[in-house]
């Protein structure tokens, strides 16, 4: 009886014994994957990936405004370079409208500006013309061969005209222009036109 009872107090004591060593092994596995963890993440290389991180994000958030800054900035430039061309444009235009008259023309200075009709004098000349050439409407005037050679093409206030005839009142700066109507239509419209202008040829 005393035997029996022995070894089932062995029996139960290598059981816990068993069971103790088992838990003391689990623990102690338990400690050294705790202890690799916190290794690993104090390690330089560890420590210098985690650094490393807000860096790479900075340098992305730089690198992104700097992007940003350098698209405004040629943004900007192309709208100054748009309205600097532009500006030329609209002053070449403007340059180019002006010497449409003008020009590298040479001003020949203040003329009295009269003009003349078909019926002028009586109608005696008409259309006809000391060089042949027919008189056209605001387009062909007399003048003084002395001062203007005959066949020049002369400017004033916007016409384009042709020296093409002479005429016995027409001396020195006096510019006398065919108007293709009735008498009275040619005083309207020199009053209009005013009686005396500069004369580039």
């Amino acid at each position: 009886m005393r035997k029996a009872l022995f070894i089932a107090v062995a029996l139960l004591l290598a059981g816990i014994i068993s069971v103790s060593f088992n838990l003391i092994m689990r623990y102690q596995e338990q400690a050294e994957k705790t202890e690799l963890s916190e290794s690993v993440n104090n390690s330089p290389l560890q420590k210098e990936s985690q650094a490393e991180e807000p860096t790479t994000v900075l340098a992305t958030a730089q690198s992104e405004t700097t992007t940003a800054e350098s698209t405004t900035q040629e943004l900007i430039t192309q709208e100054l370079i748009t309205t600097v061309t532009t500006t030329k444009s609209e002053t070449t235009t403007v340059v180019i409208t002006a010497s449409a008259d003008t020009g590298e023309k040479t001003n020949l200075g203040s003329f009295q500006i009269t003009c003349y009709t078909p019926y002028s004098d009586g109608g005696v000349w008409g259309y006809q013309t000391s060089t042949g050439a027919r008189s056209t409407h605001l387009k062909t005037c007399a003048v003084d061969p002395s001062v203007i050679p005959m066949g020049s093409i002369i400017y004033i206030n916007g016409l384009e005209l042709k020296a093409v005839d002479v005429g016995s009142a027409v001396k020195g700066k006096h510019i006398d222009i065919f108007y293709d109507g009735t008498d009275r239509e040619a005083k309207n419209w020199i009053e209009g036109f005013g009686d005396r202008a500069d004369v580039y040829i």
